[in-house]
């Protein structure tokens, strides 16, 4: 089914003359990409550490994609809130502006996935396992949000349930290193309970 997905045309060739250098896979479908290519580029993450760079790029590509132009602007002033830092209330904002997206259109992952990091950031660890589990519903490869639910247990003190969200998140993301640090923090936890 992927092969019959329209591609956009290679970049010009640096190869021989009449032989175009072939595009990526990976590329080829984040450029194409609804979240239906997100299974496919979620599978090149566990072929070698140059695949994996490029799938996650695509990945965060298609994701960061605004379908609906009313959300658009929203989104993009919740993401520079959420990456100001400057303290409780430019949080706030920014959970404005992505639940004014969600409420927008229930459909936008990213948005969801944002939310639940500010509610993180701000201590609502309810809130921020709800919004990871819409976005799971909508996206299970999103390796962002089984991350998010990794910390959120942890944060609640339960390290069983921590270590296999983070089995889940590296199932899918083998490289997520900060993740597998975690793992392995959850599992010295257990064994000295």
């Amino acid at each position: 089914m992927l092969g019959a997905l329209p591609t956009p045309s290679p970049p010009p060739s640096h190869g021989h003359p009449g032989h175009p250098t072939p595009r990526p896979r990976r590329r080829v479908l984040a450029d194409v990409g609804g979240l239906f290519v997100i299974p496919e580029l979620a599978r090149q993450l566990h072929r070698g550490p140059a695949c994996m760079e490029a799938a996650e790029n695509g990945i965060w590509q298609v994701l960061m994609r605004i379908p609906n132009p009313e959300c658009i602007e929203p989104f993009e002033e919740g993401c520079v809130l959420l990456g100001s830092s400057r303290g409780r209330a430019t949080l706030q904002d920014a959970e404005r502006m992505f639940t004014r997206v969600v409420e927008t259109d229930p459909g936008i992952p990213e948005a969801w996935n944002k939310r639940a990091t500010v509610r993180y950031l701000m201590g609502d660890l309810e809130g921020s396992k709800q919004d990871c589990e819409r976005v799971l519903e909508l996206v299970p490869q999103h390796f962002g949000a089984l991350s998010g639910m990794c910390l959120i247990y942890q944060a609640l003190s339960r390290p069983q349930d921590a270590l296999e969200w983070c089995k889940q998140a590296l199932s899918v993301h083998p490289g997520m290193e900060p993740i597998r640090v975690l793992a392995d923090s959850c599992e010295r936890q257990l064994k000295d309970m």
